[in-house]
This record gives structure tokens, sequence and C-alpha cells, in this order.
């Protein structure tokens, strides 16, 4: 329909997203069969997410890459707004890209326009759309289609957090800017210390000459 079709066409991101920090954690075989059973088990435990999962497995093989961005986008916003308004200082949001997969069909699989990336791109655009001072950090993942990513409020995410996401923020160029820098101020300590030592090793000989020529001079005197 036309209105899949303008739903499709919004989900380009429109802000460059807050940077991830990555893990080598991250680069490990997937994990689809264990979250059919933790999807089981939570369906059992939880009945919206049971609904959700009837949901889609109705839907499971007839979705365009489009809708499934699009509905994801929205699902992302209504979390954060629903976050904004209550008192938990954090939001943890899961991530199950072989899921979104599986809703897709066999043609728009191939097109590779649902990654990994993308959808953690959206998560990090709704928050920031909803409020610009929560951080969003990606917790280590055993696996390569399912993360974590918590969501804290201003003043609300640990110095560990805050250190790992100041650490991504900083373009390689930058990075390789400040090794540089460093690199030049230890070189120049270096040499500042050299030429210390070396003043110091004048300073010494000059005054051993010194006492030497009074000890000559005392002796031609007596």
């Amino acid at each position: 329909t036309n209105e899949q079709v303008q739903l499709a066409s919004t989900v380009l991101p429109r802000k460059a997203p807050p940077p991830l920090t990555l893990t080598t954690n991250d680069v490990v075989p997937t994990n689809e069969a264990a979250n059919d059973a933790a999807t089981s088990s939570d369906s059992t435990a939880n009945p919206y997410s049971a609904a959700t999962t009837s949901n889609e497995a109705a839907a499971a093989g007839t979705k365009t890459a489009g809708q499934v961005l699009a509905e994801f986008r929205q699902e992302m916003e209504q979390e954060m707004l629903d976050f904004d308004i209550s008192t938990e200082p954090c939001l943890k949001v899961k991530v199950d890209l072989a899921a979104k997969l599986r809703l897709l069909s066999e043609d728009e699989k191939q097109s590779g326009r649902v990654t990994m990336e993308v959808l953690k791109y959206i998560v990090y655009e709704q928050a920031e759309e909803v409020n610009e001072e929560w951080i969003a950090h990606k917790e280590p993942s055993e696996f390569m289609d399912e993360v974590v990513i918590c969501i804290y409020k201003e003043g609300e995410a640990p110095p560990e957090v805050l250190e790992d996401v100041n650490k991504a923020e900083l373009p390689d160029e930058v990075r390789g800017q400040q090794r540089a820098i460093q690199e030049q101020r230890q070189k120049a300590e270096q040499i500042k210390a050299q030429r210390l030592r070396m003043e110091q090793t004048k300073l010494a000989m000059q005054t051993q000459n010194n006492i030497n020529e009074d000890a000559d001079e005392e002796e031609d005197e007596d």
C-alpha cells in the first residue's frame, strides 16, 4: 500500500548515531537456536511476549525490509516514551536480529537491508530523539545476532560505562593525533632530561677542576 511505501521510505537514518562500544566478544557464532528456546520460555511467563510471538509467527516470511524496520522504529519510539515517564533509571533493550529476519520473505532476506547495525542504530536514534542527555551503551555479547543495549537516564550511567562511551566517541584520526602528541611530549621530556644530566655532569667536572686548581695553587705557595 502507499502507507507501507511511505513507512519504508522513512527508515533511512536521519541523524548520526552515538558511537558504539565494541568488544572482542562480539565476533562469535550466532544464537538463533538459543533464541528460539528463550522465546518459548518467555512466552509462558509473559502474556505480552506470547502475543507478540504469536503475531510474529503469523507474519513470518511475509514482510518487506521496509515494513520490518518501520515497525521496529515505532516499537522503539514507544519504549523510549514509556521509559521517559517512568521512574526507572535504566532501560534494557534486547535486539534480536534472527527474530526480525524470520519476518522477511526469502527475497527480502537476500536484500541485506535488515542488519544488526541498522537495528542498533534505530535504538540509538530513538533514544536520542526522546532525550539527548541519555547514554546508550551496548553490553558485551556472546552472539552476533543478539545484543542488549542499556539506555541510562541523565546522571544514572555507571563510571565504567561513561569511560567506555568516551573512548568510543574518539575517531581514529583523533586517537592518532593524541598518540603523536604524547610521543612528542615524551621525546621532549627525554631530551630535556638528557640535557639536564649533561649540564650536571659538566658542572661537576668544572667544580672538580676548580678544586684541583685550588689545591695546586696551595702547593705552589707552600
